[in-house]
């Protein structure tokens, strides 16, 4: 990763070609313990078996004849316990149980983030499931950051995407999250640089369009679940129209209509119409 100056230190599922990793393997190989011990983010009890790790790696993958490597941040510790668990346990998503176990204790109103999931299924329900499953995450994440300073909450939630010990999840599902989660909660602009390394701009442009369908639910609803499910999103005749419940007519301001163009126009349509 240091070589090769990859952006972010995340091992979990970062990929090598074959050649790549025999170079790197050699050159471990042939360092001294001294040599290994400055290498910044070895450990330093791992130092001393590295070179012959290295040759373990070389010679799997002249054997196997493998062309790329993925890498695993899990093991057999891991492995073990999830063989323990039952099969309905095994067949849930670990993404979406990991973002709900982290969001749990930190929602300023129970229900929200579910909510929002299904606010949100109104635009993007047609979705691909390995879509939906990164825009349900977010929606889960997205009611963390309330009691934040809201100058940095953008960069917390880019940071919690980006970094977070999530599993199930490619470095450019990282960055979608990551993307969707500055721009819902607050964040301006095409985002952080570093995301436009790590993920194609079409998950990106998608991912932002997630972010400001939250930044409109947050306006409209202020995090009240039962006000969010009953207001309505839908796509007609080229544009963005959304139906506040009757009697709320004191919600249509000049920001909500704001936040309505500007959704429409990341999802490539003609404008927005708020119905009161």
């Amino acid at each position: 990763m240091a070589m090769n100056g990859y952006p972010i230190r995340i091992v979990h599922q970062y990929a090598m070609n074959a050649e790549d990793a025999r170079e790197v393997a050699r050159l471990v190989a042939h360092q001294s313990r001294a040599s290994l011990d400055r290498l910044p983010g070895v450990s330093k009890k791992r130092a001393e078996t590295l070179p012959y790790s290295a040759l373990v790696l070389e010679g799997l993958i002249d054997h196997l004849g493998v062309k790329t490597i993925n890498f695993s941040a899990w093991g057999l510790r891991e492995g073990l316990l999830f063989g323990r668990l039952d099969t309905a346990e095994r067949a849930r998503d670990p993404l979406i149980e990991g973002a709900r176990f982290m969001a749990a204790s930190q929602q300023q109103v129970p229900g929200y983030s579910d909510a929002l999931c299904g606010w949100l299924d109104q635009l993007f329900g047609q979705e691909p499931r390995e879509l939906a499953r990164l825009r349900n995450a977010v929606c889960l994440l997205r009611g963390m950051g309330w009691s934040s300073n809201p100058e940095f909450r953008a960069l917390g939630g880019e940071e919690m995407a980006l970094h977070g010990n999530w599993t199930g999840v490619t470095t450019p599902d990282r960055a979608t999250m990551a993307m969707a989660l500055f721009v819902g909660m607050g964040g301006s602009g095409d985002g952080p640089p570093i995301l436009a390394q790590l993920a194609n701009p079409e998950l990106l442009s998608r991912a932002r369009a997630w972010g400001l369908a939250m930044r409109l639910a947050q306006r409209i609803a202020g995090g009240a679940p039962a006000l969010l499910k009953s207001t309505r999103l839908a796509r007609e005749d080229g544009r963005l129209v959304v139906t506040l419940p009757p009697g709320h007519t004191a919600l249509l301001d000049a920001t909500v209509e704001r936040r309505a163009t500007r959704l429409a126009t990341a999802m490539g349509l003609s404008g927005a119409t708020v119905l009161a």
